[in-house]
C-alpha cells in the first residue's frame, strides 16, 4: 500500500503507457537550439493525473541520451567500452539509484592510470541478477561523467516550499547559482552570484519588479548569506549584473540549464503569478529551458484573480510565456485497471468465478466513469485495500469496492444509502412485491437519480431489488449465493461495510470454507453446533449461515457428496428443531429448508444415475425421512397428480423403486405411532397420499384424529399460516384439508377439549377452532 501517492521516477514503472511520451519530450529539449532568450515549455494536466510521474521520465530521459551518446567510449583506465542502449539504461536505473550512496563519486579518478577497484568492488557486490557487474560499474561511470560535464543540467526549484513569497524571486536565482557552481564554469558561476546576491538584497518581488527588471527600493531581505556576500556589487544595475549573466550564459551552448516547476497551480494565485513573472522576466536566461507543470484551467484563473482580468485572459497571458505546451497524453487502453489490479489482487485471490465477474461488472458500469486518474486508482484503491484487510472476510468484495467509489466521489449518495439500507435490502413490507419494486422506483427516482445515471447503476448493481425495480443487470437475487458473498443487500452483513467492522453474529468466510470443504461432515457439523452454542445470542445466526453456505456450495453446480447428503439427513432432526427462522417480506426460511435446498441443489447437479443410490443408501439408516420424503416429492412429483407428469430430476428409472421403499417406511413409522416424531410428519403424509394411496391416508388421519395422544400432531398438521399485506401473519385451517380428512369430525375433538379449561389439549383446540373460523371466513371473502 502507498498512502503518500508518490510519482514514479523511472520508466520502467510506468504502467500509464507514458513513458514514450516521456522520452519524445526529452528528445525535443535536448535538441532546442539558439536559445537566446531562452525557451517555455507547459506540460498541462489535471490533479492527479501524473504530470509529476511524466516530469520525473522526462529528467531521466534527458540523462540518458547523454549517458548512451558516451556509452561507446571509454572513460576510465583499464575499462573496455560497453555500449548500453537508451532502454538498457533505464533498466539499470532504479538498481543504480538504490545503491549509488555506496559508490565513491568524489575520489573515483584519483589517478588515471590506476584502476577504480573501489567502485568495481561495490558493483560486484551489490549487482544482482540479473544484472551483471559491469553493467552497473558503466552506469555509474556513464552517470558520472555526465554530471561533471552535463549537456542538459537540471534544476528543480519548487516555490511552494519557500516560506516567503516576498523571497520567491531570491531563492530561485540563488538556487539557479548554487546548480551551476563548478559545473559550468567558474565565469558563468560568479555571474550567477553576482546577478543573486543583487536580488538578494533587493526586497519587493511583485509582479511589475519581475517584469521589467525594475532595481526598485524596497525592505533588505537577504536570502544569500555569506555564500553571496563576496559578491555583491554595488557599482553595477541589476540590469548591468543580468546583462552579464546573459553574456556568460551564451557561451555555454550546446550546453543548457533546464529549469523544472512543476505543480503552478498548487501555489496561490499571488505565488503563481510572482512565478509566472519570474520566468517571463528575471528567469529568462540564454540558454535556460523551462518546464511546466500545471493544470491550465486551475492556473489561467489564478492569473486572472491577480490581475483581474476576464474568463480567458489567464490563459491568453500564458501563451505569451508558454512558447510549447503539451497536455498530457491519453491514458493507454486499460492503463488504470493495469494500475488498480496490485492494489486488489490480494482481495480477489480466492474469489469464485461469480465474484470475478461482479467486480468486472462493477469497474465497467459504474468505477471506470469515477476513476479518472492516476491519483484517483491509487486513493480508492488503498481505500478499498484497508477495508478489505479489515472486513474482507464478511464483505463482498465487489460491494465494498463499489462503496469506496461512492465514498471517494459521490457522498451524498453513500450518505443516502446508509440512511435507506432496510428499504434497499427488501426489509421494508411497503416494497415487496411487484407494486413494492414500482414504488422503491419512484422512491429512489424522487431523489433525483434515473435510469441510466451512474448514481443509479450504483444502486442497482449493490441492491437486487433496485436491479429488478429498473429492469438492468439481470436482476438477479439467488439469497443463498449472497449470503455465501455476504452481499451488502443483506441486512445482517451490511453494517460491516460502513463501520469497517467485523458485523456480530457472521463467521469468516475463510472458515466457512474450511468447514465445507472437510471429509468429514459429521465432525464438521458438530464443531458448527458446539461453536455457535458458544456464542449465545448469535448461535441462530450462525446456524443459519452455515446452512445457506451449504445451498450456496451445492447451488453453484457442484455434486453433493454421499458423505455430506448423508450427515445431512443424520444430523437433519438436530439442526431443524433449532428453526433458526427467518422471517422477512421477502421471503421465509427455516433450517429445514434450508437443508433441503442445499440437498436438492447438489441432487440437480449430480448424475442421474447415482441420484437414486444417494436416496436409497441413505433411506437404510436414516431415523428422520422427512426431506426424504419432499426432495423425492419435489423430484418426481405425485403419482396421482391431476397436473400430469411434474418430474423435475430423473432417477434413471428408478422413480418407482425409490418411492414404493420410501412407502413402505412411511408404512411402518405409521403402525409405531413414530411419524409423528419425525420433523415434518406432513412431508410424510403427503408423500404417502402422492403415491395414489388417497383412501389409505384418509383412513389412517382419521383414525388419529380419534387418538388423545395424536389430536396436538393433526392440530399442526391442518393449520397454516399466511401472510397477508394488510393483517400480517395469521393462521387459518385450509380449505383443501376437506379432502385430506374428515375436517367436521375433528371440529367436534376440537370443541370437546375447548369446553374444558383444565383438559391438556385446550390450547391447542383454541388455536385449531380459532383458525378453522378464519379459514371459513376466507373462503367466503
Amino acid at each position: 500500500m502507498n498512502p503518500a501517492d508518490p510519482p514514479i521516477l523511472f520508466s520502467c514503472d510506468d504502467r500509464l503507457g507514458r513513458a514514450s511520451f516521456a522520452k519524445s519530450l526529452a528528445r525535443k529539449i535536448d535538441r532546442l537550439t539558439d536559445l537566446d532568450s531562452g525557451f517555455v515549455i507547459g506540460l498541462d494536466g489535471e490533479w492527479g493525473s501524473g504530470k509529476t510521474s511524466v516530469i520525473n521520465m522526462v529528467v531521466q530521459a534527458l540523462r540518458h541520451l547523454e549517458m548512451e551518446e558516451s556509452s561507446p567510449r571509454k572513460l576510465q583506465h583499464g575499462e573496455a567500452p560497453l555500449a548500453l542502449s537508451h532502454d538498457e539504461l533505464d533498466a539499470l536505473a532504479p538498481v543504480y539509484f538504490k545503491v549509488a550512496p555506496e559508490f565513491d563519486h568524489s575520489n573515483s579518478d584519483f589517478s588515471y592510470l590506476s584502476l577504480d577497484q573501489f567502485n568495481r568492488s561495490v558493483a560486484r557486490r551489490l549487482a544482482t541478477p540479473p544484472i551483471p557487474p559491469e553493467a552497473l560499474y558503466r552506469y555509474f561511470r556513464l552517470d558520472l561523467a555526465r554530471k561533471r560535464a552535463p549537456r542538459n543540467l537540471v534544476v528543480n526549484f519548487s516555490p511552494w516550499l519557500i516560506p516567503s513569497a516576498s523571497s520567491l524571486a531570491a531563492t530561485f536565482i540563488s538556487d539557479l547559482a548554487r546548480a551551476v557552481d563548478g559545473i559550468l564554469g567558474e565565469d558563468v558561476a560568479s555571474a550567477f552570484k553576482a546577478y543573486a546576491a543583487r536580488i538578494s538584497e533587493l526586497a519587493p518581488i511583485a509582479g511589475a519588479f519581475a517584469d521589467f527588471g525594475s532595481s526598485g527600493v524596497g525592505n533588505i531581505f537577504r536570502v544569500g548569506g555569506s555564500w553571496l556576500k563576496n559578491y555583491a556589487d554595488e557599482s553595477k544595475s541589476l540590469d548591468d549584473l543580468k546583462g552579464a549573466l546573459e553574456q556568460r550564459l551564451k557561451t555555454i551552448a550546446p550546453s543548457k540549464i533546464v529549469v523544472v516547476v512543476d505543480d503552478l497551480d498548487r501555489l496561490t494565485p499571488s505565488e503563481a503569478a510572482q512565478m509566472i513573472s519570474l520566468v517571463k522576466g528575471l528567469g529568462r536566461l540564454p540558454n535556460v529551458v523551462y518546464l511546466l507543470g500545471y493544470h491550465l484551467d486551475v492556473l489561467a484563473q489564478h492569473l486572472e484573480k491577480v490581475y483581474q482580468g476576464k474568463s480567458g485572459d489567464g490563459s491568453l497571458y500564458l501563451e505569451k510565456i508558454v512558447q510549447y505546451q503539451r497536455r498530457l497524453p491519453m491514458l493507454a487502453v486499460n492503463s488504470l485497471v493495469n494500475l488498480l489490479e496490485p492494489l486488489i489482487e490480494d482481495s480477489l485471490t480466492n474469489a469464485d468465478e461469480n465474484t470475478r465477474k461482479r467486480f468486472g461488472d462493477a469497474w465497467r458500469n459504474f468505477a471506470a466513469h469515477h476513476i479518472k486518474t492516476p491519483r484517483d486508482v491509487v486513493r480508492i484503491g488503498n481505500a478499498f485495500k484497508i477495508a478489505h484487510s479489515d472486513v474482507g472476510e464478511f464483505t463482498d468484495p465487489a460491494d465494498l469496492f463499489i462503496l469506496e467509489v461512492l465514498l471517494a466521489k459521490d457522498v451524498s449518495l453513500y450518505s443516502w444509502i446508509r440512511q435507506n439500507l432496510s428499504s434497499l435490502c427488501g426489509e421494508d413490507f411497503e416494497f415487496a412485491g411487484a407494486d413494492g419494486r414500482r414504488r422503491l422506483r419512484e422512491v429512489i427516482e424522487k431523489q433525483g437519480y434515473e435510469k441510466d445515471d451512474l448514481s443509479t447503476r450504483a444502486l442497482a448493481l449493490l441492491f437486487p431489488r433496485v436491479a429488478e425495480a429498473f429492469q438492468t443487470y439481470g436482476s438477479t437475487n439467488e439469497d443463498s449465493r449472497s449470503r455465501a458473498q455476504k452481499r451488502l443487500h443483506l441486512l445482517e452483513f451490511s453494517r460491516a461495510y460502513f463501520d469497517i467492522a467485523p458485523p456480530l453474529g457472521a463467521w469468516e468466510k475463510s472458515f466457512m470454507s474450511q468447514i465445507i470443504a472437510s471429509d468429514s461432515p459429521d465432525e464438521a457439523i458438530a464443531t458448527i453446533l458446539t461453536r455457535a452454542a458458544a456464542t449465545g445470542q448469535f448461535q441462530a445466526s450462525l446456524r443459519a449461515q452455515f446452512l445457506e453456505e451449504l445451498v450456496s456450495e451445492f447451488g453453484d453446480g457442484r455434486p453433493i457428496p454421499l458423505s455430506w447428503f448423508q450427515a445431512l439427513i443424520r444430523c437433519s432432526k438436530t439442526l431443524a428443531q433449532f428453526k433458526d427462522e427467518e422471517r422477512s417480506f421477502i421471503s421465509r426460511r427455516d433450517n429445514y429448508q434450508r437443508i433441503t435446498n442445499a440437498i436438492f441443489r447438489g441432487l440437480d447437479a449430480t448424475d442421474e444415475q447415482h441420484r437414486a443410490n444417494l436416496i436409497l443408501s441413505t433411506l437404510k439408516e436414516a431415523e428422520d425421512i422427512s426431506i426424504l420424503c419432499r426432495i423425492v416429492r419435489t423430484a418426481i412429483g405425485d403419482q396421482n397428480s391431476d397436473q400430469g407428469n411434474r418430474q423435475r430430476l430423473s432417477f434413471a428409472g428408478h422413480e418407482d423403486l425409490v418411492r414404493n421403499r420410501l412407502i413402505e417406511v412411511i408404512k411402518r413409522l405409521a403402525d409405531t405411532g413414530a411419524i409423528w416424531e419425525q420433523v415434518s410428519p406432513s412431508d410424510l403424509i403427503w408423500f404417502w397420499r402422492g403415491a395414489s394411496q388417497e383412501e389409505a391416508v384418509t383412513q389412517y388421519l382419521n383414525d388419529e384424529a380419534r387418538n388423545d395422544d395424536s389430536f396436538p400432531h393433526i392440530v399442526d398438521l391442518l393449520v397454516g399460516t399466511v401472510t397477508s399485506s394488510a393483517e400480517g401473519e395469521y393462521e387459518h385451517v385450509p380449505e383443501w384439508t376437506d379432502k385430506l380428512m374428515d375436517v367436521a369430525a375433528f371440529t367436534k375433538e376440537a370443541e370437546r377439549h375447548a369446553s374444558d379449561a383444565s383438559d391438556r389439549h385446550f390450547t391447542q383446540a383454541k388455536r385449531f377452532l380459532a383458525a378453522y373460523e378464519r379459514g371459513k371466513s376466507d373462503r367466503f371473502d
